[in-house]
């Protein structure tokens, strides 16, 4: 028991250490497809994000699928939007099961989406789901937000990283042989045909192991459109999706529990992938927060050097004393400008008064010194008295 454990921990080591996987190929069916659900259409920002991964993204618009048109690519995202012809759902089960490629089927109408979806155990209901306690605000009760999600060790990646995500209008699936429901409405979510009643728990999004490859079905395409994937986690639940859907199962006959550990192996391996980018994502943080603390470090040196400036007493260019002289010098000044505006005031004052009395006909010559030989003294009783008279 001890040595197959060992055996399995050195293989899962010997294939983390080994490349994650090379660059895969992806093909949009979109024969007679709306555009609101084609990749340049109404799932451009799914095809921007998906690509921007590094995976490569081409489409179909015309005549129909088959073996050699599929064998060139490694996913396949398709929307039914009319009956398949016999060759097209032959070739489609031809790559998952034979080259081991890797679907994801949107639901669109389930008379369309149920021919492909049953043969990997997904079955569409007529009925559109209501949740009446979850609606999305300012929509009706057939808009909600899930939030009740399963996984097992084969889908984990799948749930990585979500806590809600929002359902537009879809419908709720039957699951049936080795298919796994990934995402289910609550307790009180129900169809409005009965189909599911409160207490069901209906299936919307389920994934399936189908001999050499990975399907994964999704009740409600309108959660992936451009409108809605950037809401809640709808963009890292397709992200999710691609990503699962790209692991690579070896060709082993006969061991079916060996084949899901290979997938439990590849989801490993993606999450080796996501922690070195993560990674490189921090380190580079890291070097933007180095820059920051060394123009900190600097602005806090040049503030010290101020601080220690004042505190020996130089404040400015000048030091305390130098700006006592100043503020002394600027005090000295004022006091000057208000003596000699003073000193103006009484010259004017005077010479107001002898202009009266020049008017009244009375000259004053210049004083000389007071009891000197030329000065003459003014009888003040006479001046009151010829003043009185006037």
């Amino acid at each position: 028991m001890d040595f197959k454990k060992n055996l399995m921990i050195l293989l899962v080591i010997v294939l983390l250490s080994s490349s994650v996987q090379s660059v895969k190929k992806i093909i949009f069916y979109e024969i007679n497809t709306p555009g609101t659900y084609t990749k340049d259409g109404g799932l451009s920002e799914f095809a921007r994000k998906i690509r921007a991964e590094g995976y490569e993204i081409a489409s179909i618009s015309k005549g129909g699928l088959s073996r050699e048109s599929l064998s060139t690519y490694d996913l396949l995202i398709i929307r039914p939007s009319a009956q398949l012809k016999i060759e097209e759902l032959s070739a489609i089960l031809w790559f998952v099961a034979t080259k081991g490629g890797g679907v994801l089927i949107l639901g669109g109408e389930p008379s369309d989406s149920n021919q492909l979806m049953i043969p990997f155990g997904m079955t569409m209901d007529d009925g559109v789901l209501v949740d009446a306690t979850d609606t999305i605000p300012e929509m009706d009760s057939k808009n909600f937000v899930i939030d009740r999600f399963t996984e097992s060790e084969t889908t984990r990646i799948i749930r990585k990283g979500i806590s809600k995500l929002g359902f537009y209008n879809g419908h709720g699936m039957f699951i049936s042989g080795n298919a796994e429901c990934i995402v289910s409405g609550d307790s009180d979510t129900y169809s409005d045909t009965q189909s599911f009643q409160t207490g069901s728990y209906p299936c919307v999004a389920a994934a399936t192991l189908f001999s050499k490859g990975l399907v994964f079905g999704l009740s409600d395409s309108d959660m992936l459109i451009d409108s809605n994937i950037k809401l809640h986690d709808n963009m890292v639940f397709a992200q999710n999706i691609i990503d699962w859907l790209s692991i690579t199962v070896p060709d082993v006959r006969g061991n079916f529990s060996y084949e899901e550990c290979q997938v439990m192996i590849g989801q490993l391996k993606l999450e080796k992938l996501r922690m070195e980018n993560d990674r490189g994502g921090l380190e580079s943080q890291i070097e933007n927060l180095e820059r920051e603390k060394t123009v900190l470090s600097s602005n806090l040196y040049d503030v010290s050097s101020q601080l220690a400036e004042i505190l020996r007493g130089k404040i400015g260019p000048f030091t305390r004393n130098q700006w006592a002289i100043v503020l002394a010098g600027f005090f000295i000044l004022g006091a000057a400008l208000v003596v000699a505006r003073r000193g103006g005031g009484i010259h004017a004052e005077k010479k107001r008064e002898d202009d009266i009395l020049g008017e009244l006909g009375y000259e004053f010559e210049e004083e000389d010194k007071p009891g000197g030989e030329d000065s003459d003294e003014i009888d003040t009783d006479e001046l009151d008295k010829e003043l009185a008279d006037i």
